[in-house]
């Protein structure tokens, strides 16, 4: 399915849902005065204006296309369901292998490559998200990705003997809530925004 085809399956869902009880499943909150649902994603607001069928970026900018399908689908895809605490790999979703290259490649090798020779980057380029510090790898963090989508991020330095590795982990909840596909594409925004916060201004 081409984007706007997913665009337009999208709006039309949500057209033939109860918003109220979306935006309870979702935990986020209630429509505002203007009619408008707000959803943070990676420390970003996104505004899902309904009647103008647009994803905004605090509410003023047009949001990136994959963004703005992230956040709708979620709110499609929302449940009562809590997260568990329990990881698994993207590999072990429905189909995870068959989108296994891409999302290694747009994910965890870029975290490797640009968090693998400065570990402590990372926590500069969780500023802003809502994270709290994991056990895993010598830098790691659980972040906030949706509301209900946390996501384990973990990194190794480089040393005499092993090269610099990266993982990304998700809760076993998040096929609850996103589709496969779109765990990947969110998987390449996560690398995106922490490669871009850490980076030199």
């Amino acid at each position: 399915m081409g984007l706007e085809d997913a665009f337009e399956k999208a709006w039309d869902d949500l057209r033939h849902m109860n918003i109220p009880d979306i935006c309870r499943l979702a935990a986020v909150p209630p429509p505002d005065s203007k009619g408008h649902i707000w959803v943070p994603l990676l420390g970003e607001n996104f505004a899902v204006h309904l009647d103008e069928e647009k994803v905004l970026l605090n509410g003023t900018e047009e949001a990136r296309p994959d963004k703005g399908l992230i956040v709708l689908h979620y709110l499609i895809g929302a449940m009562s369901i809590e997260p568990t605490g329990n990881l698994l790999s993207f590999r072990q979703l429905q189909g995870g292998d068959v989108y296994w290259k891409a999302y290694e490649g747009r994910s965890i090798i870029r975290l490797q490559d640009f968090f693998g020779e400065r570990p402590q980057a990372l926590h500069k380029a969780v500023k802003g998200m809502e994270h709290k510090r994991s056990s895993m790898g010598d830098v790691g963090y659980v972040i906030t990705a949706l509301p209900k989508v946390p996501v384990t991020v973990a990194v190794w330095g480089s040393d005499d003997e092993l090269p610099a590795s990266a993982n990304v982990l998700w809760d076993d909840t998040v096929k609850h809530f996103l589709h496969t596909e779109d765990v990947a594409v969110l998987g390449g925004i996560v690398a995106s925004e922490l490669i871009r916060r850490a980076s030199p201004d």
